[in-house]
């Protein structure tokens, strides 16, 4: 399992994931490793980050 924090470190400042990460992510899911997203954050920036 792979736990990404999402403020500053997952998402850049404009709340989108660079394609360099989104790229690994994919990478990730794909070797067969759960990915989850954690965030201190509430849900109001968070509702597009299953779009990406």
């Amino acid at each position: 399992m792979l736990a990404l924090d999402l403020d500053g470190t997952t998402l850049l400042n404009n709340h989108e994931i660079s394609r360099n990460t989104s790229l690994a992510i994919q990478n990730v899911v794909k070797a067969g490793i759960i990915v989850v997203f954690s965030t201190g954050e509430g849900c109001r920036i968070r509702k597009n980050i299953g779009k990406s």
